[in-house]
Parts: C-alpha cells; sequence; structure tokens
C-alpha cells in the first residue's frame, strides 16, 4: 500500500510519516530491523544522551536504511557551533543533501505564562498531585529538529564503537529474567509455546535449548516480560481480550517493540526474531498501522514505558542488593586470614577485617561510597581507629561525635546516612537509645553546614575546608578529624 492510501498520513508530523514509511518499505520486505545493522542504539554526537521511543525507532530505521555504522546524530547548528562541515563525495556534492533525518520532541508550557514549564513547581508534590497539576496548569508543544547522522560530517572526532563485554551482557539480561521470576510473574520453562498466563500471572518458556539461539530466548523472553507488565499491579492494561481481534495486534505490537527497546537497552544484537518474523505476524503488523498509523505511536510510547518499567525495576533491585554476597564473602576471606596468623590470644580483628564487615552491613552503594571516602581522606587512619571503636578524644562521647562529624561532611542533609553508617561502627553502643545517636546525627549535619561553604566540593575535602573555615572553625575541625599538631 502507498503512503497516500493510509489513513489519516497526512495529518502525521514529518517524523511520524518517516517511521510508518520505513517501517512499511521493511515489512514489505519481509522484516523489521534489518540483519545488517550494527550501529547501536542512536545517541546524540554532543551529550551522548540515547534516543527512546519513537526518535529511537526513527533512527534506527534510518540507520538501517542508509547502512550507518556511527550510531551518533547531530543538528546543523551543533555542526555550525563546532566548525563541522559536511563531507563531499567524489564529484565534490554535499553528503549531507537531503540526508536530514526528522525527530521530535515535547516541550511542557505554563497555560496562562505560555512559557516553558518550571518544573520546580511539582517539588513535593505527589505523584497524583503532579498528574493533576500538570493536566490543569500545562500543555504540550511538539518541537521539530533535523539530525544528521556522524558519518556525513567531516571534523567529528572518530570513536570506536562502546560494545560491551558479552558476558556483561548476558548477566545484565539474566539479572531481568531472576528478578522477574523472584519478584514479579514466575517464569516456567517447558512444553513448546511462549506465552503469558494472565490469570496466574506465569509466563511459560520452552527450554532454552529449544531456541536458534540466545539472541532469540532473550527477545522472546523479554517479549512476555512486557505483556506481564499489563498486569493491574503493574502498569495495568487490560489484557481480556481474544486472539487476532484489533487489541491483540495492538498488544503484540507493543510488546514486540518494548523487547527490542530492551534488547537494545542490553547492547544485546538483535535477534533473528527480530530480523526474519513470520510472514502472518508482519502481515497483521501491516494490517494495524495501514488501519491507524496513529496506533503504531501509541504502541511505541507504551513500549518505551515497559521498557524502562522492567529495566528500571531490576537496576533499582540490583542496587539494593548489590553485592551483598559478594562483601560477605570477602568479609570471610579476611577473617579467615587473620585468624590463620594470629595467636589464640589475639581477639580483636584486624581493621580490614572490620571494615570489610562494615561494607558488609552497608547494602547501600552510596553508604559504601562515604565509608570509602572518608577512610580515604587525610587522617583517615584516624577515621578508621574511631570506627573501629577507640576512644581517640579520651571520652566516648566525643568520641562518637567526632565519627559522626566525619560522616556529616560527606553526607549532604541526610541525618539518617549518617546514623544508618555510624550504626555499622564499633563506636555504636546498642544499649544507648536511638533517640540519642539520631540527636547527635542531626547535630553533626549542623555543624557540616556551618563548617563548609555552600559550594564546596566535597571531593577536595578536607585541605579545602582548613582553608576556608575561621580560626575557631579549624580549631573545631581538628577535634573532628583528631589532628595533631
Amino acid at each position: 500500500m502507498k503512503t497516500n492510501e493510509i489513513a489519516g498520513y497526512e495529518n502525521l508530523s514529518k517524523t511520524r510519516q518517516n517511521i510508518v514509511k520505513r517501517l512499511l518499505e521493511n515489512l514489505d520486505k519481509g522484516y523489521v530491523y534489518s540483519s545488517t545493522w550494527t550501529s547501536g542504539v542512536p545517541e546524540s554526537g554532543i551529550t551522548g544522551k540515547k534516543y527512546r521511543g519513537a526518535n529511537y525507532v526513527t533512527l534506527a530505521l534510518e540507520s538501517m536504511v542508509e547502512g550507518y555504522t556511527d550510531n551518533r546524530w547531530v543538528t546543523y547548528r551543533q555542526m555550525s557551533d563546532r566548525g563541522w562541515k559536511f563531507k563531499t563525495d567524489e564529484k565534490g556534492n554535499n553528503r549531507g543533501r537531503g540526508r536530514g533525518v526528522p525527530i521530535e520532541y515535547f516541550e511542557l508550557r505554563d497555560k496562562i505564562t505560555k512559557q516553558p514549564f518550571n518544573r520546580a513547581l511539582l517539588d513535593g508534590m505527589s505523584a497524583e498531585e503532579i498528574q493533576r497539576y500538570i493536566d490543569e496548569n500545562v500543555y504540550p508543544v511538539r518541537r521539530s529538529y533535523i539530525v544528521f547522522n556522524a558519518e556525513l560530517i567531516d571534523g567529528i572526532e572518530k570513536t570506536e564503537s562502546e560494545i560491551s563485554d558479552k558476558n556483561l551482557r548476558i548477566d545484565a539480561a539474566e539479572n531481568i529474567l531472576n528478578y522477574w521470576n523472584e519478584n514479579e510473574s514466575k517464569i516456567v520453562y517447558g512444553g513448546n509455546s511462549a506465552y503469558y498466563s494472565v490469570l496466574r500471572d506465569e509466563i511459560h518458556l520452552p527450554l532454552r535449548n529449544k531456541f536458534k539461539s540466545q539472541q532469540a530466548f532473550y527477545a522472546t523472553a523479554l517479549h512476555e516480560i512486557g505483556h506481564s507488565t499489563g498486569n493491574e499491579k503493574r502498569l495495568n492494561r487490560s489484557l481480556k481480550f481474544k486472539f487476532e481481534n484489533e487489541e491483540y495486534a495492538k498488544e503484540e505490537l507493543r510488546a514486540e517493540i518494548a523487547s527490542m527497546f530492551m534488547e537494545a537497552d542490553l547492547n544485546i544484537e538483535p535477534s533473528e526474531k527480530h530480523i526474519q518474523n513470520t510472514a502472518a505476524y508482519i502481515e497483521e503488523w501491516k494490517a494495524e498501522i495501514e488501519k491507524d498509523p496513529n496506533a503504531l505511536f501509541a504502541a511505541i510510547s507504551d513500549a518505551d514505558k515497559i521498557a524502562k518499567y522492567v529495566i528500571g525495576k531490576a537496576k533499582a533491585y540490583a542496587a539494593e542488593n548489590i553485592s551483598a554476597d559478594y562483601f560477605e564473602t570477602e568479609s570471610y576471606d579476611l577473617a579467615s586470614e587473620e585468624a590463620e596468623a594470629k595467636t589464640e590470644e589475639t581477639i580483636e580483628p584486624a581493621a580490614e577485617t572490620t571494615a570489610a564487615k562494615a561494607t558488609a552491613e552497608m547494602l547501600r552503594m552510596s553508604d559504601r561510597e562515604i565509608f570509602e571516602r572518608a577512610k580515604n581522606l587525610k587522617s583517615g587512619d584516624n577515621f578508621e581507629k574511631l570506627y573501629n571503636g577507640e576512644n581517640l578524644l579520651k571520652n566516648i562521647e566525643k568520641s562518637e561525635r567526632s565519627l559522626m562529624r566525619r560522616l556529616a561532611i560527606y553526607c549532604g542533609n541526610d541525618e539518617e546516612q549518617v546514623y544508618r553508617i555510624f550504626k555499622t561502627s564499633k563506636l555504636f553502643d546498642d544499649t544507648k537509645p536511638n533517640s540519642y545517636y539520631k540527636k547527635m546525627a542531626a547535630e553533626a549535619i549542623e555543624f557540616a553546614k556551618e563548617l563548609l561553604p555552600e559550594k564546596t566540593d566535597a571531593s577536595e575535602m578536607p585541605a579545602n575546608v582548613q582553608k576556608s573555615v575561621s580560626a575557631i572553625q579549624k580549631n573545631e575541625l581538628k577535634s573532628v578529624f583528631a589532628i595533631q599538631k
């Protein structure tokens, strides 16, 4: 079918017309994504930010058709500002002429002032309040830009494509499957079909050795995970429809695009499933797009939400639980080594062992980072002594306060973080009430605020601090860090 025969095609933006045109051309050839596409996820050649949603699809399709191997894209203005120019062919013709690709963004504007919306107004609001405020006070404005692939540009620095280690890519995919199986929808292996059971909230997959390739397995698994996000306790899409009707086709479309997005986010090569689909599936896509091209963009938008949701949930879970087993093992190994080197009379653990145990108790990455930064500072040896329970200031309360204040310098305004890290130290006494230590943590935060310049970079402390504070503060600082003259 020609594009002028597609319902509503002329009302689409140039970006969307381009997507429909390219996608239908590919579907006519029997595939969605070409097996020759190796450029990777499209990104800004200036900021490195990855394109999402419809812009991702636009630039990916263009890269396939044109055979680009560079995944970077820039606007003409960005080129001009940096003194870059278009390359010329053997006849001296401008290679960029007619090769620009339209992409689009939506800018939020205030309904009253008509100016760009100030997102700071949403600070402190709940999700429901934010949605209600935006519905009542904000409207979107579509902005279009023309971008050019880096292969057309002379002067832009060459860059080696970032191809992540295959094992890391597999680990990332497996982490998603493991998270989903343990926390969301149970994954059941066996049988000859891949499907999501709405009734049981289960994903069913054939055994791995039934797939032609590893990529095909992950593509199928991510596709079914995409379906499972429709459950009412996740993204809450309607999944009650008859097979092979219009709603079924739309759900298949969004799940398939979502799995493409997830594969791209994981740097997994396009699978055979996405390169050579069955004729029936392709015809199903074509019929839906030709009937209503906006259905494609609704599916792309939903697919982007699905991909972000799945990968976001898996990453958040990993961040909360990252390396807990590793740190426990590390702590055990260090303790074992120390035990072999000690006599029976030696009962105090080495500082390294205590530090390892400390990080094992710190499940949050940010807590471990604060601990490591404080430990590696000037007079960091005194920090470790305090942390390991030594009463350096000959007064246990002063020593507790000194350790708290050291931590507060790096914890911003987060009293809970100061208290949380302190609680893993040997100075922490569980016979004292929590209110005692929480009050001390609050005082430590106030001390840090008074002591430090507002815009001091924490990475420059404590030397920068010692140059900036008054003589009185310097004396107090010496107490905090137990600095000896």
